[in-house]
């Protein structure tokens, strides 16, 4: 299965493992196995508490949530600064 991974701020670097899609820079096409977000963003490295928001085809979505072929998951991190 494929779907779409986009993160903001310092959360970018964690997907340089990721194929580009097609020629939007912004989006990473990632091959995956697993069915939970929350396995596939833990896979990628990334802690839990780096990531705020998850944001899937438009509408926030929660942790526990299954994704499908094509969904284009955003990670938001925590608003810094002051």
């Amino acid at each position: 299965m494929h779907i779409y991974l986009r993160a903001y701020g310092h959360l970018e670097h964690y997907l340089q493992q990721g194929e580009y899609a097609g020629d939007d820079q912004q989006w990473v096409k990632l091959k995956t196995d697993s069915l939970s977000i929350k396995s596939i963003i833990r896979s990628l490295g990334i802690p839990d508490q780096e990531v705020c928001f998850l944001v899937r085809n438009g509408e926030f979505m929660d942790w526990d949530e299954q994704v499908q072929e094509g969904d284009r998951i955003e990670l938001i991190p925590p608003i810094e600064g002051g």
